[in-house]
Parts: C-alpha cells; sequence; structure tokens
C-alpha cells in the first residue's frame, strides 16, 4: 500500500455484532490507535514531551498487573500542533525518503 495512513485489520462484517454488543451500554467510548514513526532526529513526538508540562493533563494512571502506566495530555495549542503537522510533513517529503531508503525516483513515499 501507498497510503501513508493505513489499517492494521480489514473490517470482518461478522465480528461487529460481539463488538457492538459490548461498547453499547459503555459510558465512554475510548478507541485508540497505534502511530509508528520512523523519526531518528526525534522532530515529532520528543518536542511535545519536553513541553508536557505546559499542556493540561487528561489522566494519569497505573494499569492494571503492574503492566505499565499511562499519562495524556491535551495538546491544543495551533503552534503545537502545527509544528507536529510540520515535521511529519518533513518526513514524508520525497526526497527525505529517497534519501534514507535508498528509494528510486519512481517509488513513492509508504
Amino acid at each position: 500500500s501507498q497510503s501513508l495512513i493505513r489499517p492494521t485489520e480489514k473490517t470482518i462484517p461478522e465480528r461487529l455484532p460481539p463488538r457492538i454488543a459490548i461498547r453499547e451500554k459503555s459510558p465512554l467510548e475510548l478507541p485508540h490507535i497505534l502511530v509508528l514513526i520512523d523519526d531518528p532526529s526525534k522532530t515529532v513526538i520528543e518536542p511535545l514531551a519536553a513541553r508536557s508540562a505546559s499542556f493540561p493533563k487528561l489522566y494519569d494512571f497505573d494499569l492494571m498487573k503492574g503492566s505499565g502506566h499511562l499519562t495524556g495530555w491535551h495538546v491544543a495549542e495551533s503552534a503545537a500542533i502545527e509544528a507536529v503537522a510540520k515535521a511529519l510533513r518533513a518526513l514524508a517529503c520525497p526526497e527525505t525518503f529517497r534519501r534514507r531508503y535508498g528509494a528510486r525516483e519512481d517509488q513513492q513515499v509508504i
């Protein structure tokens, strides 16, 4: 696939009814995503992490059975969002991609 954003699984219609049944009485739906970024210069996430104290904290709790800890912040500041978008655009630059991976001119960013 040449799409910059790709699902990790396809929708299987027969799996929908049990998933809907589990969620229908839930007071809150928390969808999740996993973002994989090849960012050796640490231009996307790390600048946000360095400023995390300036963002409102949304949650901060231990996971069950000693499996870790989660903290989340609300990043709504337009300058911070634009910085992330700019960093992602730079990583998706075709010339940057070709240099990093030795891709040919006819190969698109993946």
